[in-house]
């Protein structure tokens, strides 16, 4: 292969087994100290599953071990959560261009910020990675360009491979989709997928259909948070799961992961819980046929890309009841949540009102929505004294709708559980607040929509729920709720039936105002 030192004879023979050694390079080119017993076999399959569809395209004579590997679509990794996925994704990319010139690498995730934050700067990380005494570790880091939407090496005699970002946005139009995501053809090509389970299913499906030459292969790298689509069937379908290597990295401590951080999840979360199950343990979520949010839908939210730039941002506030949980705060502008905070004081003789007053102004909050349960009293009206825009009420009182729901808080479930269902809303990476969303459930309750107290979820969750109940106050204000100011026309609409160009397509009347 090309390298400055290409007239070596060593070096030439060295490159004669990396293009089947992914491991071996990583440590000698790379520079890869530690590499675990995990990673260390998906390089070995890696290898096996390049070796096996080059020798095949070579007409060359395939032992009955390689015959199998021949014919799969790909490897399937399900991993939980601090496992070593990036670092086995860069190596895949950085290892292909060194070895293999004419390789092409589309690298897919569910948004742009994805490729940019964790693939390309895992690639950034270890060609650039120094060890203790100062010196570069990777050997040959000068002969790569890195530019914002493409990995390629530096141009040499048939050297024409590169790595390439795509972003996998869904269209309603299948057609459209699949000729977006056609034309990745070459006779060496690896179609590398971060958060796959994240990615559209009829993207995956189309990027799938590419594969037509004989070197070509995916690698779907995730967390497995959610029981549809093509990431879980490699993993999961009797039948389509025969086509992929099927690789799960579990709880196994080593080198990366302790034994005492594994031991305070279970501590933390509960063994059975579906946060251990997924960003642990790497096992698909239980499905909870009562619970109001399903975790696939929780985790669709995650980072999801949304036009909330126009709306006015709202502050809401679960104050801290007894005044011995913690007051949880949200902001959210339209249908992005944009974080949540713990107040530091809400003891105080302000129950934490000044802090507050900071978020605003830091902020630019528009409206600031209080749950006037317990303390949240006090919290009202002090704020109500010193902001132009507060609203209070509380989860007990009579639902806009008595004749459906039990009391404002069903309401607002029920509100929430539609804007995940159609995919309105974008949610912050938030372990603790997925975790809560996750556990509210409906019970019966004299015929009308009710949801289990927050007590329970307290007492089920180990603490109390107010990331979820803070985002949940939010909801009195819609998604697409827009300021007199910003909206000339806001006293001539229908406020029940009004629906924005961002969200057309959804029932009306459902989010009101």
């Amino acid at each position: 292969m090309e390298n400055q030192q290409l007239n070596d004879k060593h070096l030439r023979s060295a490159y004669s087994r990396w293009i089947y050694d992914p491991e071996d390079w990583a440590r000698k080119v790379l520079g890869l100290k530690i590499i675990t017993a995990q990673q260390s076999d998906y390089f070995r399959q890696l290898g096996l599953m390049v070796r096996a569809k080059h020798y095949k395209s070579e007409n060359i004579p395939l032992t009955t071990e390689l015959e199998k590997y021949a014919i799969k679509s790909g490897i399937s990794i399900r991993a939980g959560k601090g496992r070593g996925k990036d670092t086995a994704g860069a190596v895949t990319i950085l290892w292909l261009l060194d070895c293999w010139p004419q390789v092409k690498i589309p690298c897919v995730a569910p948004g742009e910020k994805q490729l940019k934050t964790v693939v390309w700067a895992e690639c950034n990380k270890w060609l650039w990675n120094m060890s203790g005494d100062g010196s570069y570790t990777c050997v040959v880091r000068n002969q790569y360009i890195v530019r914002g939407e493409y990995i390629r090496r530096k141009a040499a005699e048939g050297t024409l491979g590169f790595a390439f970002q795509k972003t996998a946005v869904a269209k309603r139009d299948e057609d459209v989709e699949e000729k977006t995501m056609s034309g990745f053809h070459e006779k060496v090509m690896c179609i590398l997928v971060t958060e796959a389970d994240g990615v559209d299913d009829q993207i995956l499906m189309a990027l799938e259909s590419t594969l037509t030459s004989p070197v070509n292969f995916m690698v779907l790298l995730y967390n497995p948070t959610r029981r549809t689509g093509l990431a879980f069937r490699s993993q999961d379908d009797p039948k389509e799961s025969r086509n992929w290597v099927r690789l799960h990295w579990d709880d196994s401590p080593n080198e990366i992961v302790s034994p005492e951080y594994i031991q305070k999840k279970k501590e933390q979360y509960g063994e059975d819980s579906n946060y251990y199950r997924v960003y642990v343990a790497g096992e698909f979520p239980q499905a909870q046929s009562d619970a109001i949010l399903s975790w696939d839908k929780i985790q669709a939210a995650v980072n999801r890309e949304v036009q909330y730039l126009k709306y006015p941002t709202i502050l809401s506030v679960d104050p801290s009841g007894d005044g011995k949980d913690d007051q949880m705060i949200c902001i959210r502008q339209g249908p992005k949540v944009l974080l949540f905070k713990k107040a530091s004081n809400p003891r105080g003789e302000d129950n934490g009102g000044d802090e507050i007053l900071s978020l605003v102004q830091e902020h630019n909050v528009w409206e600031v929505i209080i749950l006037k349960n317990g303390v949240g009293i006090g919290l009202y009206r002090y704020l109500k004294a010193r902001l132009p825009r507060v609203r209070g009420f509380y989860e007990q009182e009579p639902s806009s709708k008595p004749e459906e729901y039990i009391n404002r808080r069903a309401e607002l479930w029920h509100k929430a559980e539609e804007i995940f269902k159609e995919g309105f809303i974008s949610i912050p990476d938030d372990a603790d607040f997925m975790f809560e969303l996750n556990e509210a459930k409906w019970i019966p309750e004299r015929r009308k929509r009710q949801v289990i107290d927050k007590k329970t979820m307290k007492k089920n969750l180990k603490y109390s729920p107010g990331r979820a109940d803070s985002f949940i106050a939010s909801l009195i204000r819609s998604l697409d709720f827009l300021t007199p100011d910003e909206d000339p026309d806001y006293n001539k609409i229908d406020r029940k039936n009004f629906h924005t160009k961002e969200f057309r397509g959804r029932p009306k009347g459902w989010m009101g105002a």
